[in-house]
């Protein structure tokens, strides 16, 4: 009978095509050759055995592109030598990662400064002013009463 000692790489977080999940160690106490598989839990086909001791992502895998109830995957290797079989679990668990870039405004886009000025000439008469900030030296004057 199949015996497997499972050994957890590391849980998954995003995943391109190719990257290892979990290595694991099959022994066989009649020391028979021994064929891993999945046998079931690999949901859209994402994993696949590489070299009979490794889980790799068979397909690209991404948190972001996951529904909520996608996040876990819950693997059953059979492990068989022709005569007999055994099987372990092993769980992967996509997790969600900061992969993305903080943003800032550009520091030199042009800001405007803009100040409304009530003012009185001497002839008593209240104007409106919009003040316009154009650059450091420059500004405009809109008159508006």
């Amino acid at each position: 009978m199949s015996v497997f000692h499972v050994l957890i790489k590391y849980y998954a977080i995003t995943m391109s095509l190719g990257t290892s999940v979990a290595a694991f160690v099959v022994t066989d106490a009649d020391s028979a050759s021994v064929t891993v598989s999945i046998n079931s839990g690999d949901t859209g086909s994402k994993f696949a055995i590489s070299g009979n001791d490794v889980v790799t992502t068979a397909n690209a895998i991404d948190y972001e592109s996951m529904s909520a109830s996608g996040y876990t995957y819950t693997l059953v290797l059979r492990g068989t030598d022709g005569t007999n079989t055994g099987t372990s679990t092993v769980v992967v668990t996509v997790q969600n990662v900061n992969d993305n870039t903080p943003s800032m405004p550009d520091a030199s886009a042009s800001v405007s400064l803009i100040v409304l000025i009530k003012f009185q000439l001497s002839d008593k008469e209240v104007y409106t002013c919009i003040l316009k900030r154009q650059n450091l030296i420059c500004w405009s004057c809109l008159l508006l009463s």
